[in-house]
């Protein structure tokens, strides 16, 4: 803190270090699709619940994925950093073979 002759006093504010390194450190994580898979076995509607459930799809977003997936052989399901993708991917695989459905999700480097 200093003083000047009115008595006004002024709070030195600290000195920002500029590092490049830094900025190294900071990058941006990539980021992951996760791929749904059509099959013929697995029913349309159960497709539609696992993005729901899963993926916080509503019912229109699902039914849009879930025929893409049908018409195209692979439909995009969200974008995610690595640990996301991976955990709703292996939960929504998870359940789906707990159902006894060959529906099969998968994560892609964007």
């Amino acid at each position: 803190m200093t003083s000047d002759m009115s008595g006004t006093e002024t709070i030195d504010r600290p000195k920002i270090i500029t590092d490049d390194s830094v900025d190294e450190d900071l990058k941006k994580p990539k980021l992951y699709v996760v791929l749904v898979h059509n099959d013929p076995f697995s029913p349309r509607g159960f497709v539609v619940d696992v993005l729901q459930r899963y993926f916080q799809k509503n019912a229109e977003q699902a039914s849009q994925i879930m025929l893409r997936a049908h018409t195209q052989g692979l439909g995009a399901v969200g974008v995610y950093t690595f640990e996301i993708a991976e955990t709703k991917a292996a939960a929504a695989n998870g359940y789906s073979r707990s159902q006894s459905q060959p529906l099969t999700f998968s994560v892609q480097e964007e």
